[in-house]
Order: structure tokens, then sequence, then C-alpha cells
């Protein structure tokens, strides 16, 4: 099996990639329990990772750190038995407000999957920390009122096997949006989560409406709502589902759609 090396790695880099402070300062967090394991943490593609499923009403939130503090680190050693890989993540809280000490007191020691994104020439690009089997927990904090400045600087670190990888899924920073019980349809809001309610009658969700030119590329998740006849989406028409597979939006369920445009207006 070809490990390593699998394509050639041009050092020259433009500089626009090379430079410090890539690292935008609005970071992106949930809680490990936030996360619901009874579905699978997404598989790894290349470098890059899907929507991670939450629990019911669960949904990110993000903390601004002081501009241009945030510092990402990796690192790799040889260990007697194997090789250790590390990451590591470094910010700085200013203040004393309440939800910084709340933060601090109740997270010390907690696991938590973190999102960060980069800002490369003409895009931005969100890397991930931490996987399934290991989130990064928030390892240390030091900090206080000092001569120069009051704040706090945080750490968050994760020994799981492998460096970051690139986050492709939602980040979804407000409650999901519902569904009525029995729709056939339902409309895109700025919302990248749906929770259907209970069904009755197994009804077919067989559009979305309201998505325009603009939604091209969004992944949007519907949580399924259970109930007696749970809702249904199908493969054909507005949908195309992986393996031709039909959705039943039993309770703890739920499915992931990125949203393209098949034809001038379709």
């Amino acid at each position: 099996m070809t490990v390593g090396l699998r394509n050639n790695i041009d050092g020259d880099v433009i500089n626009g990639k090379k430079s410090g402070n890539l690292v935008k300062a609005k970071l992106y967090f949930i809680e490990e329990d936030q996360y619901d394991d009874t579905l699978p943490f997404p598989v790894k593609s290349g470098r890059e990772r899907g929507n991670i499923p939450l629990k019911a009403g669960e949904y990110w939130h993000y903390i601004k750190s002081v501009l241009d503090t945030p510092e990402i680190n990796w690192a790799g050693t040889v260990e007697e038995v194997a090789a250790k890989i590390s990451n590591e993540m470094k910010f700085i809280l200013g203040g004393m407000e309440a939800d910084v000490f709340n933060l601090l007191e109740n997270g010390i020691g907690k696991g938590f999957y973190v999102v960060y994104e980069v800002c490369f020439p003409g895009e931005t690009v969100k890397y991930l920390i931490g996987n399934g089997c290991k989130p990064a927990k928030m390892t240390a904090f030091e900090g206080g009122a000092r001569k120069d400045y009051t704040g706090t600087t945080v750490t968050f670190k994760v020994e799981c096997g492998e460096l970051v990888s690139t986050y492709v899924g939602n980040i979804t920073l407000q409650a999901p949006q519902t569904i009525a019980a029995d729709a056939t349809t339902f409309a895109l809001t700025s919302n990248d989560t749906y929770q259907l309610a209970e069904g009755t009658a197994n009804t077919e969700i067989t559009a979305v409406s309201a998505i325009t030119d603009a939604d091209i590329n969004r992944i949007v998740t519907v949580k399924g709502g259970g109930g007696t006849g749970p809702s249904v989406i199908t493969g054909g028409g507005s949908y195309i589902l992986q393996e031709g597979a039909d959705w039943v939006g039993e309770s703890g369920s739920q499915i992931s759609l990125r949203i393209i445009k098949d034809g001038a207006a379709t």
C-alpha cells in the first residue's frame, strides 16, 4: 500500500498562504455531548468531513477572540511504539465577562469540536479539530487583570492520530426551524437545519421552495420527527439520493442535502 508522498509538493506557495494571522477571530464550538453519537460521525473523504449530526434542539456557538490572537499548532513525534500527532489551539478572550468565566469554569477538561476559518487570498476554508473518537479538550487557561491587558489565554488540544480536517458541513447558529406535521413542501430560509414534526401519514416531502442561485452549494439538514407516519423523502424529482435509497424521517434520523442547479432554471 502506498503511504506518505503521493503527489508533488510545490514549496513555492504564494505569500498570502504563508503569512501569519490568517485565522479569523470568530471560532465555532459544540460540546462533545451535543453530538448525536447514535449517528455516525462524518467519515473523512480525502481531507474533508461533512455535517456533524447534533442532538435535537442543539446548535453551534461561536466565540470571538481578541483579533489576531488565535494560533493553531500541530506536531508529530515518534514514540517507542507508534507516532503521535497532536493539534493545539490557543487564543485570548478579553475582559472579565460572566460568559467568559462560565466557559472557563465549566469547560476546563471537557471535550469540544472546534471549527476555525483561515482566510486565504480569494477563499475562506474551515478546519475541524477532533474526530468522532476523540474531540479536542480544553486543557488549560491562564490570565488575569494585568498591567498590559485584562484577559485569558485559552488552550484546546487533542492527540487523535491525525491532523485537522477540512470541514464542509453545517455550522448552524440557531435552533432548527420546525416543519409542520405532514407537510409536502417547506420553504428554505437562512436556517440550515429543519426539524420535522411528528408525522401521521408517511407524507412525502416533494420539494423545497424559495431557493435562489445564492443558495447553490448550501448544505441543509432535515431531522426526523417520528410519529405514527413519519415523513418521507424519495429519490427522483427534486432529490438525488445516495444509492437511490429513500429516507424515512424516524425520530433521531437526519439527512443532509446539498443544493445544486440542474439546468438553467431548476
